[in-house]
């Protein structure tokens, strides 16, 4: 792991993350996270957790870097001040509820220890009002779950309770003619195959080297995981 970390501060160094933030209209940057937000059975709210943003696998910890960045550069100092940075969360009030609001709630079925109900979320209908909103959602949800294959994209999201939906509709409103497809597995991946429109691909393309960056972090820990198993397995 002490390779993957050397290797993770060393990209940090040279990108500057908030020059890919959309700094001229930062109320599209909002858009930009609310695309990469987990949607793994739902957005949850857990009365245990009411300040969490987000959660991500000790793989994402670029995506994490990303996300911190946006926050920084779209929101005042003192709200920024006011996040919290774990190993595998970003925490905040103000950010929680904000971003809370994207989505509708219905009870999932499970309670806390002492019987405070959680809840699910699904995101809303028609958030997006303008083409710019859409693109930078999908540039959003591109760079946590997208993938290309020559001149195919693919965003993929397990157990999508809305996320891959309004992706599969927003690609369409923009003229993208994507194939909606679930792969009935464990867990159930949902995919939106598409071929960019050239103004979508213009957009996408702004953020390939960055996504290009999450990546290969996150095949160089899944590498390191390996290697690191190799290496405990000949010592015994």
């Amino acid at each position: 792991m002490k390779t993957f970390c050397f290797l993770l501060i060393t990209w940090l160094g040279q990108y500057n993350f908030q020059a890919y933030a959309q700094t001229e209209n930062k109320s599209l940057n909002e858009f930009l996270i609310l695309g990469t937000l987990n949607d793994y059975m739902g957005r949850r709210l857990d009365p245990e957790q009411e300040n969490l943003l987000d959660r991500y696998d000790p793989s994402e910890g670029v995506m994490k870097s990303i996300i911190d960045s946006l926050v920084r550069t779209t929101y005042p100092k003192k709200k920024y001040q006011e996040m919290e940075i774990g190993v595998n969360t970003i925490s905040s009030d103000f950010l929680a509820n904000r971003f809370n609001e994207f989505y509708n709630y219905n009870k999932s079925g499970s309670s806390t220890l002492d019987g405070r109900e959680v809840l699910v979320g699904k995101l809303k209908d028609n958030i997006m009002q303008n083409e710019q909103e859409k693109l930078a959602f999908l540039a959003g949800a591109f760079l946590r779950f997208g993938s290309i294959s020559d001149s195919a994209y693919c965003i993929s999201v397990a157990n999508s309770l809305s996320k891959a939906e309004v992706c599969n509709k927003l690609l369409n409103d923009l003229g993208c003619e994507p194939y909606y497809n679930i792969r009935r597995n464990i867990p159930n991946i949902h995919h939106v195959f598409f071929h960019p429109t050239q103004e979508v691909l213009a957009y996408l393309k702004k953020y390939e080297k960055l996504h290009k960056t999450v990546e290969d972090s996150r095949k160089l820990f899944f590498q390191n995981m390996i290697n690191e198993s190799i290496r405990k397995s000949k010592k015994e």
